[in-house]
């Protein structure tokens, strides 16, 4: 889900114990073509962010008001059409700053609220973070 646009990569070969590279072939680059889809951006705003695990005795402030979530999907899709910043949810999970003080980056959690086709996929580009002030 990192790769936004059509790219090449150079890679090389890594292979498990145990196993043998019969080919002499340490590297490999792959050609990345995105056919039928198209990436739409969205403006996902606050009330539709969610702070779970909060900690108690604590106070925070979230850095931003809106996240823009890019997403990729097929390009026939009919639900391509009518997708919007509703059928997004972004969560911020605090547990791991029950003892910080100041700005962090705290790791988003994009959920889509899509119909269920593995034929036509739809699916979250890049991993998000925001900034949340602890005191």
């Amino acid at each position: 889900t990192q790769i936004t646009d059509d790219t090449v990569i150079n890679a090389k070969i890594v292979l498990p114990d145990g196993v043998e590279n019969l080919s002499g072939y340490e590297n490999v680059t792959v050609d990345i073509k995105h056919t039928g889809t198209v990436t739409k951006k969205f403006a996902v705003g606050a009330e539709k962010m969610f702070v779970i695990n909060a900690p108690v005795n604590k106070m925070y402030e979230i850095g931003e008001s809106v996240v823009n979530v890019l997403v990729r999907m097929d390009k026939n899709s009919s639900y391509s059409a009518y997708m919007t910043s509703d059928d997004i949810a972004v969560t911020l999970d605090l547990s791991e700053y029950g003892d910080v003080t100041g700005r962090h980056n705290v790791p988003l959690s994009i959920v889509l609220r899509t119909p269920s086709n593995p034929a036509s996929p739809v699916y979250v580009i890049g991993n998000y973070s925001i900034p949340v002030v602890f005191s």
